[in-house]
């Protein structure tokens, strides 16, 4: 039956004839279908442009907060912890520190994106928010959500870190979580 060592039968289908499809390495038993990939958009930030920009935007937010609680601390240092006077300046100075803090962040965010369409750190990097529905700018009110939702999420570090990470393999708008609620996406300017 065999015509000489080494060879196959004549009877025998070719390879890639054989049942279920491809070779004997390759291809499967359904034939060989490309994954699925996202279109690429050029005009979309890239992931390099949009963490320099959050960067620069937390250094901001930072300094907002040590000149806060500097001016806090040479206040209260000033004022004279015995008097009415200088507890009701105390309490104050202390009240304004906190909404410093924790609307400070928020403000700056909200106000920018609704405003230009970019903080500080997105001009910098020369990319801005826009509407992913039409590319349109953010409203007021979407900007704000956006805004609390950074802010939000940067209270709680592992959060926060998934957030500003998730755009690596949200496809193909590239958007992080806090774009999600408000259906934002970041542009090249």
């Amino acid at each position: 039956m065999l015509e000489s060592a080494g060879q196959r039968p004549s009877q025998w289908p070719p390879m890639a004839s054989l049942p279920y499809g491809g070779g004997p390495y390759g291809g499967g038993p359904y034939g060989g279908a490309p994954a699925y990939r996202a279109p690429y958009d050029p005009t979309l930030a890239d992931a390099v442009s949009r963490l320099g920009a959050r960067i620069i935007d937390v250094l901001i937010a930072f300094a907002l907060v040590v000149v806060a609680f500097v001016a806090d601390a040479v206040i209260q240092a000033v004022a004279d912890p015995y008097t009415a006077a200088g507890q009701a300046i105390s309490i104050v100075t202390a009240v304004c520190t906190m909404l410093v803090i924790f609307v400070g962040p928020f403000a700056y965010e909200w106000l920018m994106t609704a405003r230009t369409g970019a903080t500080v750190g997105k001009r910098l990097m020369k990319i801005r928010v826009v509407n992913a529905a039409d590319r349109s700018a953010l409203t007021s009110g979407q900007a704000a959500g956006r805004a609390a939702c950074v802010a939000g999420f940067s209270y709680i570090p592992v959060v926060s870190l998934l957030d500003q990470l998730w755009l690596l393999w949200d496809k193909p708008l590239q958007q992080c979580l806090h774009d999600k609620p408000v259906n934002s996406i970041v542009v090249r300017a």
